[in-house]
């Protein structure tokens, strides 16, 4: 078990991270240094254990934890959290035998869960051919590969029908030139339609969405993570 792990002094420059309120700040960077977690970024961790770790109360933890999984950045699905960034601020050569061999290790431990299928998924098509590690079965891999190209070609479908989508909602918020905002942004359209959701609610203008969108700064609608919320609620009571 190491007993440090990198955060890179950019967080602090991050956008994403400057947005958290200082609770969250803190349980993000919990999820990179505490004793559990591995160089995979993929590790056990009941929610009792934060709370009593990072002395945060269960309503913090439990929202902090469904923006995280809303925004991208960590998932926390039956007892485990897998932190996506862990690895990348972590390993400086994923070709080094030494490091691939440790990571093959770290995986033959962790059981066959959702959300190790997914972390693999997306360090395959992230890091090309660096992988598959040692102690990943082929089999395995090979689902994988399967389920990422249909998963690419429902993206490509879906992020078509996102965009039509987010146009038409900044338009009927009335934005002029939505099409344009799409190409200044680095927004996604869920994150565009997000903040126009978010506009409705705050009674907020065309002009506001547009400076958000210019600034790549996304508001989620004020219930978005109540489900992700309560089901991380019920896997507490379990854990």
């Amino acid at each position: 078990m190491a007993t440090f792990r990198q955060i890179h002094i950019k967080i602090w420059k991050d956008g994403w991270f400057l947005e958290l309120p200082a609770s969250h700040k803190l349980l993000f960077i919990y999820l990179f240094s505490n004793e559990r977690a591995n160089l995979f970024g993929l590790y056990d961790l009941p929610l009792r254990v934060i709370c009593f770790e990072a002395d945060l109360d269960l309503d913090t933890v439990t929202d902090g934890l469904a923006r995280f999984a809303d925004e991208g950045k960590a998932f926390y699905q039956d007892g485990w959290i897998w932190v996506r960034s862990l690895l990348s601020y972590n390993v400086q050569n994923l070709k080094s035998p030494k490091t691939r061999a440790h990571l093959g290790n770290v995986l033959a431990e962790i059981p066959d869960i959702p959300l190790k299928r997914r972390a693999i998924a997306y360090y395959q098509q992230k890091f090309g051919y660096q992988y598959p590690l040692e102690g990943v079965s082929m089999p395995i891999l090979q689902e994988q590969e399967q389920e990422q190209h249909t998963e690419q070609e429902q993206e490509q479908h879906q992020e078509q029908d996102g965009v039509a989508a987010a146009v038409q909602a900044m338009e009927a918020h009335g934005m002029t030139n939505a099409q344009d905002v799409l190409t200044e942004t680095a927004l996604t359209p869920a994150q565009l339609l997000g903040n126009v959701s978010y506009a409705k609610a705050q009674g907020l203008g065309a002009g506001w969405l547009r400076t958000e969108a210019r600034q790549n700064r996304a508001h989620a609608p004020p219930d978005a993570s109540q489900d992700r919320r309560r089901f991380i609620e019920a896997d507490y009571v379990q854990h």
